[in-house]
């Protein structure tokens, strides 16, 4: 027995030199925003009737937009802060903000400050593949982002920084992966509007509006902004807070016409009378500096009543990021 007790404590000490350590785990570390240099090459619109300047809608300088950095391309939409700065999203999983550089006549020359940084899940950890495909915008009252994805279809909010959201009521799932929320614009009037009351307009691809309510459901209104069925539409923001008016961008694209775009107001969508009341705004064509128009942006109104409107043209494989800016007046 004594013979035994120094081999049981020598086997003891090497059982005990097998057992590997135990593992410790790092904690994902936060995705930051990355600054990110961007090109800026003015383009014409080649178009007279906006470019002259003398009628109710003024071309006011647009520019090529490019970046080394692949997340930058496929910029689906954009919106304006209260401050001025520009945020966009890109469906190749990013959010990307920067400030728009203007001349001494006020025309569009470029972006500068360019931040991007990946979206984000949940538990704040960047997303990728399917699940990373933003494709609408709009920021809200208090600054937060409400972001509308498409593939698999949901509206997340973000703060400001871009960090972990949370859900927000959404229309349906049940959408093509490719042909899901559009556009998403705030509530022109929230407080004065229609009842039940509303806090934020999304959009889908098929041309369907939804109004919904952060403390209620979506309810789908049945609106018919662009008859031709050849158009989808792609963007959605708020044009006139005072008289409860969107502005909505539709595109139709064939190999003969080329690319098409129609951008209209939409005046008290959702009165009790449903009387809407359309209104062409501008209409590009193949003739013209456009591409494919993912995003609109809609600046305060001026103490004159003009407003600065601006389209973004999603680059994707072959495009160019294209943003235009125009005066309505």
């Amino acid at each position: 027995m004594k013979r035994l007790i120094p081999l049981l404590g020598a086997l003891a000490v090497a059982a005990c030199a097998t057992v590997p350590a135990a593992r410790t785990t790092t904690p994902p570390q936060p995705v930051a925003w990355r600054a990110v240099e961007v090109t800026a090459a003015p383009v014409p619109l080649n178009s007279p009737l906006y470019e002259g300047g003398a009628g109710a809608i003024a071309f006011a300088g647009g520019v090529a937009l490019s970046a080394d950095d692949a997340a930058f391309a496929g910029l689906s939409d954009l919106k304006l802060t209260n401050d001025g700065r520009l945020f966009m999203v890109s469906d190749r999983g990013a959010l990307v903000q920067a400030k728009l550089l203007l001349d001494a006549q006020g025309r569009l020359t470029g972006v500068t400050d360019v931040h991007l940084r990946p979206v984000v899940g949940m538990e704040n950890q960047a997303l990728s593949g399917e699940a990373a495909k933003p494709e609408a915008l709009a920021i809200l009252p208090d600054g937060r982002l409400l972001v509308g994805f498409e593939r698999q279809h949901r509206l997340w909010i973000y703060d400001p920084a871009g960090n972990a959201p949370a859900w927000a009521p959404n229309p349906t799932r049940d959408l093509p992966a490719d042909e899901g929320i559009e556009g998403v614009s705030v509530s022109a009037l929230p407080e004065k509007g229609p009842k039940p009351r509303f806090d934020y307009l999304v959009s889908t691809y098929g041309g369907a509006l939804w109004r919904c309510a952060f403390d209620n459901v979506c309810g789908r209104a049945v609106i018919k902004g662009e008859e031709d069925a050849a158009f989808a539409l792609t963007a959605l923001d708020v044009f006139d807070r005072e008289d409860d008016a969107y502005v909505a961008v539709y595109r139709a694209f064939d190999e003969v016409r080329g690319m098409r775009i129609r951008a209209k107001v939409l005046r008290q969508p959702f009165t009790r009378t449903g009387d809407l009341q359309v209104e062409p705004l501008l209409e590009l064509n193949n003739a013209n500096t456009v591409g494919d128009v993912q995003g609109v942006a809609v600046d305060a109104a001026r103490p004159d009543g003009s407003r600065r409107l601006y389209l973004l043209t999603d680059g994707g494989e072959r495009g160019r990021t294209l943003l235009l800016a125009f005066d309505v007046r």
